[in-house]
């Protein structure tokens, strides 16, 4: 058994994930429960799009985290990015494992090139439906 800090610290950006009926988060949700069941440390990173769910909540052993989204026009689309790529940075930098789920999601792109130029490279899986 490994310690824990032994333990590799992966992430699943996804769009939207439980409560949401996305087939994509439902997905991801799923794969990182299985996870965290074999002793891994997987979170999930996914929008709160408008502010409608809780930012942070565990559920099933799964971390959540939800980064503010509000897409009322461009605006505010605009001004979420900027709040959105920091926190991207941040999820990037401390995990190990950067596992991207849909290419619906905004930004994952950069997500992408941000792994790849912080060395994130051996423990990069995209996965985009």
């Amino acid at each position: 058994m490994q310690k824990n800090s032994d333990k590799k610290n992966w992430v699943f950006f996804v769009p939207e994930t439980i409560p949401s009926f996305a087939g994509t988060g439902r997905s991801a949700f799923n794969f990182a429960d299985y996870l965290n069941t074999k002793s891994l440390n997987v979170s999930i990173v996914t929008l709160n799009r408008n502010l409608k769910l809780k930012s942070k909540e565990k559920v099933r052993n799964v971390r959540i985290i939800r980064i503010s989204y509000i897409a009322f026009n461009t605006l505010t689309k605009t001004i979420s990015f900027i709040y959105i790529l920091p926190n991207y940075l941040y999820h990037i930098l401390i995990n190990d494992v950067i596992i991207i789920y849909s290419s619906h999601l905004i930004g994952y792109q950069l997500i992408i090139f941000l792994s790849d130029f912080f060395k994130k490279k051996s423990g990069i899986y995209k996965i985009i439906s």
